[in-house]
């Protein structure tokens, strides 16, 4: 059976005794969480988000991921961010990244979500 690290009521205190590692100063309120991924818990802190892996089999693609995305990078036309992968003892492995500073996308103008136009895309 797969090793669950982090369950629907996840451990905020001990993700964020993790995440001051990086981040002295952080404060519980300064952190937004997104518990909604089928794979990981992710915190995100003013331009910074740190992904925590739900059970152990998505901590195990992590190696894989950072090296397809640093090496994607290399041919991205677009900028991708770097992800960093790091190990707590407590926890086990989990991936922080920058975020890229830009404009949020939101539709094009006349053509909102509509089907016609993501069939264009």
């Amino acid at each position: 059976m797969t090793k669950q690290l982090h369950n629907e009521n996840f451990d905020k205190k001990k993700l964020i005794t993790v995440i001051r590692k990086q981040i002295i100063n952080v404060q519980e309120n300064d952190i937004e969480w997104y518990n909604d991924g089928w794979d990981y818990v992710v915190a995100a802190i003013d331009s910074q988000a740190f992904r925590f892996p739900r059970r152990k089999e998505y901590e195990n693609r992590l190696p894989r991921e950072v090296s397809f995305v640093k090496q994607f990078t290399s041919y991205s036309p677009i900028a991708i961010p770097k992800l960093e992968l790091h190990n707590d003892q407590e926890i086990g492995s989990y991936t922080s990244y920058q975020f890229i500073k830009g404009v949020q996308f939101k539709s094009v103008s006349g053509m909102g979500n509509s089907l016609a136009f993501r069939r264009r895309l």
